[in-house]
């Protein structure tokens, strides 16, 4: 039977930067289940998988559009520094949350500091990346 839309398969996979194809999930010690079409890994990786057969393995590159998408310059934000309490130690590449007055969390790493200033990347850190990926369905 091929996978379509709605199916419910379970899946090996890896997944590589395609620039320079350092390794970012290697393969599971245990399938992974998704339903196709639910975007639960990423939209590119559903399309990929449709049509495929029990046992058939495929390599294939994913878009960052069909990825974790653009790298986008309103996803890095300006924030005070007083906003950000006295105990956090600040470093370059430093994890920060911050929950915006929607209630939606953002999350990203600070990219650069100083004491009125702190520079926050929220784009996810494969946005703007071609992603490699190598699957089996089982």
């Amino acid at each position: 039977m091929k996978v379509k839309k709605g199916n419910i398969v379970s899946i090996f996979f890896s997944l590589k930067l395609d620039r320079n194809k350092r390794l970012l999930v290697s393969r599971q010690q245990k399938p992974v289940q998704i339903t196709v079409g639910n975007k639960e890994l990423m939209f590119g990786l559903d399309n990929e998988l449709i049509g495929l057969e029990k046992g058939q393995k495929k390599t294939f590159k994913i878009s960052p559009e069909n990825g974790y998408g653009l790298r986008e310059d309103k996803n890095i934000l300006s924030v005070n520094r007083s906003e950000i309490p006295d105990h956090i130690r600040l470093s370059k590449g430093f994890s920060l949350k911050r929950t915006k007055k929607s209630g939606k969390v953002m999350k990203g790493h600070v990219v650069s500091f100083n004491e009125n200033t702190v520079l926050v990347d929220c784009n996810h850190p494969y946005a703007g990346e071609v992603l490699q990926f190598e699957t089996e369905i089982l």
